[in-house]
């Protein structure tokens, strides 16, 4: 029997027919908010049904459903509380997803929690009882393993570590505050900082690649020597290392395993990361700081990773 793990975000839904913590098969189509919760249910199982297809499988041979979204969430009832970035808020998702599985298992969790259960069953956290998994993407998600499982909050709302405040009255954030752990060091704070920092500078390389600008790219023009991509990198890895060094502070975890499309930079990033979060940690002998494993696929993986099929 195999699992079908899913992974909603806020430009694609990624899906992927999993076995143990392998992907066999994978597809990707593009999210609307067209139809709320309903409409991008019905997608869902549109692209599911397309997946099996084409892989020579049948909804018969599955037997869980598990999907991960960009937002606070209610595992134990299913509902989506605040998804911004989908247009989600108090969302019936597991429901809705029932209606169209019918007398499969279906579980939803937050994507980051995700990514946590991916790491913790065959990532870098295997076998670790106390670590800390950030995803660095359109937000910043934020897993807790506690005890070797994970932790969905004291009142089953989730942990939401990216909207801790890190600057007073700072940038708004997608959740209304301001200052948010999300509006300085996720990668679309790295953008906003490098559309900023390019106006005007045509001696960098950053200018001549301004009409295709990426995370990728500012790590590729500072990885040949551009000025001002090595400054960007090196505030932004300030302000990642701030709040790596704090939850490091705050849990005193084996580890921070950072994840995300950002976190393929590799040694651009976590040189500098590893060595100013060293610097600013208050213990000595503190956890590591681990790049993730499964990266980009770590949402397929992890929405299923806990999962008993019958």
């Amino acid at each position: 029997m195999i699992r079908i793990g899913v992974d909603i975000g806020g430009t694609n839904i990624g899906m992927g027919i999993i076995s143990s913590t392998e992907i066999l098969h994978k597809s990707s189509e593009s999210f609307s908010k067209d139809g709320g919760v309903s409409g991008c249910c019905d997608r869902i199982f549109a692209q599911a049904q397309a997946l099996l297809q084409k892989c020579g499988y049948t909804l018969d041979d599955v037997d869980c459903v598990g999907a991960a979204v960009p937002g606070s969430v209610n595992r134990d009832r299913g509902i989506v509380i605040n998804a911004y970035n989908l247009g989600f808020h108090d969302a019936p998702l597991r429901e809705e997803l029932q209606k169209r599985f019918a007398d499969k298992i279906v579980d939803v969790l937050n994507d980051a929690d995700a990514a946590a259960n991916a790491e913790l069953s065959g990532g870098v956290l295997k076998g670790m009882k106390t670590a800390v998994c950030i995803t660095l993407g359109t937000g910043l998600g934020f897993g807790l393993i506690i005890d070797g499982k994970l932790f969905c909050g004291g009142m089953g709302h989730g942990t939401e570590g990216g909207h801790m405040i890190m600057k007073h009255n700072g940038y708004k954030c997608t959740c209304g505050d301001r200052g948010c752990a999300e509006t300085l060091c996720s990668a679309t704070a790295l953008m906003i900082k490098t559309r900023r920092a390019v106006k005007g500078r045509t001696d960098s390389i950053l200018w001549q690649n301004r009409r295709s600008l990426n995370a990728k790219v500012v790590f590729e023009c500072a990885g040949r020597g551009d000025e001002l991509a090595l400054r960007i990198i090196d505030e932004y890895t300030d302000a990642l290392s701030d709040y790596v060094a704090s939850l490091m502070n705050l849990f005193d975890p084996e580890a921070v395993c950072v994840g995300g499309g950002i976190s393929a930079a590799g040694e651009l990033l976590f040189e500098p990361l590893v060595r100013k979060t060293d610097e600013k940690c208050f213990f000595k002998d503190h956890g590591q700081v681990l790049r993730a494993h499964f990266l980009n696929d770590a949402g397929i993986i992890g929405a299923v990773s806990e999962m008993k099929g019958e």
